[in-house]
Parts: C-alpha cells; sequence; structure tokens
C-alpha cells in the first residue's frame, strides 16, 4: 500500500470509529435521560447527537483516533467492509470507552446547562437527576 492509500484507508478507518463513538454515545445518553424521567426527542435529541459529535471533533480527540487508525491501517486486508469493521474494532479496542465517556459527559453537561432555559430544553428536575447521577455538579 503506498503513502496516499494509506492516508485514504486510515481517513475511512477513524471516520467509522468516530461514527460508531458517536452512535454509543448518543444511545447512552438517551439511556440515561429517559432512566431520570426526560424524553429523548426534538431539541433535545438533536443537542446531545451535535455536542457529542463536537465532542469527537476536538483536536485531542481526533489526534487519538488519528494515531490509533494509523496503526489499524497496516492491518488492512481483504475484502474492504470485513477489512474496514476489523480495523476499526482494533481502534475501538486500544482506545477502550475514554473517548465515549468524554462524549457524553459533554453532552449531558450542556443539556444540564440548557434545561429550564428553553421550553423544550430537559425540565430542571430531570437536568437534577442527571447531574447528581453523573456528578455534574
Amino acid at each position: 500500500m503506498n503513502l496516499s492509500q494509506a492516508n485514504t484507508v486510515t481517513s475511512v478507518i477513524a471516520c467509522r470509529v468516530t461514527e460508531c463513538y458517536r452512535t454509543r454515545a448518543v444511545n447512552r445518553v438517551c439511556r440515561i435521560v429517559e432512566e431520570e424521567g426526560g424524553q429523548f426527542s426534538g431539541l433535545v435529541a438533536r443537542t446531545a447527537r451535535y455536542k457529542a459529535q463536537s465532542a469527537l471533533d476536538e483536536s485531542d480527540s481526533r489526534a487519538v483516533i488519528a494515531y490509533h487508525s494509523t496503526i489499524a491501517a497496516r492491518a488492512w486486508a481483504g475484502p474492504a467492509d470485513d477489512a474496514l469493521e476489523q480495523c476499526a474494532h482494533r481502534v475501538r479496542k486500544a482506545v477502550g470507552l475514554l473517548l465515549e465517556d468524554h462524549a457524553v459527559a459533554q453532552a449531558l453537561k450542556l443539556l444540564c446547562e440548557l434545561a429550564g432555559v428553553c421550553p423544550k430544553a430537559l425540565p430542571a428536575e430531570v437536568a437534577e437527576r442527571i447531574r447528581k447521577r453523573m456528578g455534574l455538579e
């Protein structure tokens, strides 16, 4: 694999890993909001998605994903779909829950900050329960 191909493969792996982390983070936020009595729809859902993506787009998060994607790209072999999932799995295993946890915390923090400010945001009592549960005080 030449340098151009390696860069492309690394980028594809990084995009897949970021997508996976965002999806899992948003699902966790949804579960927490609903367990604490809130509704995960409309503004709350969009805010959580965008904030989780924003947290994963931070330069430190991107650097971690890019580094591990570069290492995983060396093992790229076989059909593209299989190779992508195997390499993305390697990256997620190496990084662990660090970035996903960060995205969850950032999304929940923003949702709690918006509580009571906007009628379509979380109710204040739900935000308070989330703050206590997650130690966001």
